[in-house]
């Protein structure tokens, strides 16, 4: 008998589980009327097109640079060298890094200096010093001796903010004197023909891809472009082209999209690229050229004029084009609702479901934006506690 009564407060615990799991899973979900934006937006590849000046070695030898890749130079600054001849690869490490603190610091106090205060430097110096610790760690050697050698240029730059600037200038010329008289007479130094950014990785399309060849690009043309590898030479000949300086302030974005996608795009449109490869940097573009359909697709190219380091010294790169920037009541589109043939939300209030119609001026799967109109008397409002899922 007590064998059946377990039996029986069993199930009927079991029961009262369920319908206490049934009666919470019914109940509307709600969530607040809030302030929110959806971006209408493109997700593609982007190929860039820059004006690229090629500059050729001047002699037999090995290709140094003294500034680092994609970094700014000025017209007429010595930004790498050839070295011919017998030389030791350690000398010749040793005059680039010499080199390279020589040319930062000549920068700075051309530029009257040092705007960064101690403790932002010291700040800077620190980050690199974690970014060598966690390179190390993963077995990453070049990264670690890149922040190495940012750390002694930023090293530089905290001396000479105390005013020792020509002082370690004089002692780093000296230092460069007696190497090259080590070396001898092997070096080759070439400067920037124009400012910009400077990069020793080639693609063998700078002067096939250009500004000028826009209006006739086609789709094959950025076919192209998706294989193709930039390379640095090292061991380079008289002639060989080596390093190009890069304008950053005028450049371009083409991309292949379908007629729906490109659809109400027109020359001189304002919109926004969002570049994935630069941390979903945004920055302001406007159409360029709408290229010919080409079976529903064409090439669209935009212009742009901000300079992102961490993009243009690429080919391809990874984009969302935003179209458009919607505003409003962010809510999900499964708070959508019909009554009488009228769009809207149900809210809840007082424990009581009250429609309320309203604008949606944009959505996607997952949300929706809805216009604020607080003309209406049973519009919708800020806070309100919009219904999700329930018996609508």
């Amino acid at each position: 008998m007590r064998t059946v009564s377990r039996i029986a407060a069993v199930l009927l615990s079991v029961f009262l589980i369920w319908n206490i799991y049934l009666y919470v899973s019914n109940r509307d979900k709600t969530e607040l009327a809030r302030y929110g934006s959806i971006r209408d937006t493109i997700s593609c590849d982007g190929y860039l097109i820059k004006t690229e000046t090629l500059v050729a070695s001047p002699a037999d030898g090995v290709l140094q640079p003294y500034i680092s890749d994609c970094k700014r130079c000025g017209k007429d600054m010595t930004v790498a060298a050839i070295l011919s001849g017998e030389a030791d690869e350690a000398s010749r490490k040793q005059l680039t890094v010499i080199k390279s603190r020589i040319s930062s610091l000549e920068d700075a106090i051309k530029n009257q200096g040092f705007e960064d205060d101690v403790l932002s430097l010291d700040s800077a110096i620190n980050e690199d010093i974690k970014q060598i610790i966690k390179s190390a760690a993963s077995g990453k050697m070049t990264k670690v001796e890149e922040y190495k050698n940012k750390i002694v240029l930023l090293s530089d730059k905290k001396s000479a903010s105390g005013g020792k600037g020509e002082m370690i200038l004089d002692n780093l010329r000296q230092e460069q004197k007696e190497l090259e008289s080590k070396l001898g007479n092997i070096i080759n130094e070439i400067p920037a023909p124009c400012s910009g950014l400077f990069t020793a990785r080639l693609d063998g399309f700078e002067e096939r891809i250009t500004p000028e060849v826009i209006p006739e690009l086609k789709i094959s043309d950025l076919d192209e472009l998706k294989t193709v590898k930039a390379q640095t030479q090292s061991n380079v000949s008289r002639g060989d082209n080596v390093f190009k300086i890069i304008d950053n302030f005028n450049w371009y974005v083409a991309a292949v999209l379908t007629s729906e996608q490109s659809e109400g795009l027109q020359k001189g449109d304002r919109i926004d690229i969002s570049f994935r490869d630069a941390d979903d940097t945004v920055a302001p573009a406007t159409v360029e050229c709408l290229g010919e359909d080409e079976h529903g697709r064409r090439v669209v190219t935009f212009r742009l004029s901000r300079d992102i380091h961490d993009v243009l010294g690429r080919r391809r790169v990874s984009i969302d084009i935003i179209r458009k920037t919607y505003e409003g009541f962010k809510l999900p589109t499964a708070a959508l609702a019909y009554e009488n043939g009228t769009t809207g939300v149900y809210v809840l209030s007082g424990g009581t479901q009250v429609f309320k119609p309203c604008e949606v001026i944009y959505h996607n799967e997952e949300y929706m934006i809805v216009k604020e109109d607080n003309s209406k008397e049973n519009g919708l409002l800020l806070y309100d506690n919009v219904i999700i899922k329930g018996d609508q």
